[in-house]
């Protein structure tokens, strides 16, 4: 695992959209949406390393000092973003 929390988010983030590959476009290349999504087609084992991965990164940073400087931006929200649109079974939600 990578001990810089910029290169290991980014590795987490790499790993968590490519398990979705294989779903992204239909047999004729057209893209699929990711609420039309074949969630069945998606690499678990992918999902399972990029949330463990990115887990790891943000307990790491939650407990450093640049997880309590308040000035940086939190790491939080756009984990939490990529962890919802991998979850098997999660409805579509508004980006809003």
């Amino acid at each position: 695992m990578p001990d810089d929390g910029e290169v290991a988010g980014l590795f987490a983030l790499i790993l968590l959209a490519d398990a979705r590959r294989e779903a992204r476009s239909d047999d004729d290349g057209v893209p699929v949406p990711l609420d039309q999504q074949d969630r069945d087609r998606w690499d678990r084992v992918a999902i399972a390393e990029g949330t463990a991965l990115l887990t790891a990164t943000m307990d790491r940073h939650l407990h450093s000092a640049a997880g309590r400087d308040r000035r940086l931006p939190d790491p939080r929200r756009g984990a939490a973003a990529v962890v919802v649109g991998a979850l098997p079974g999660t409805p579509a939600t508004s980006r809003r």
